[in-house]
């Protein structure tokens, strides 16, 4: 297993199976934004989605 931050578009050819996980947030989620607000703890959410067999089956079991 492996874990990648900031993976997008460079872990692709490590495996056709993988779990990838975004991580969205209100604020301090662009570059453009006011630095400070990367000092706000403002709530996440996270997107799951999986591209194999083995990601799917890990994914359902998050899912129960």
């Amino acid at each position: 297993m492996t874990v990648v931050e900031w993976g997008r578009g460079k872990t692709d050819g490590l495996s056709e199976d993988r779990l990838e996980i975004e991580i969205h947030r209100e604020t301090g989620a662009a570059a453009d934004e006011d630095p400070e607000d990367l000092l706000v703890d403002s709530p996440r959410t996270l997107v799951l989605s999986a591209t194999g067999e083995h990601s799917q089956a890990i994914l359902e079991a998050l899912e129960q």
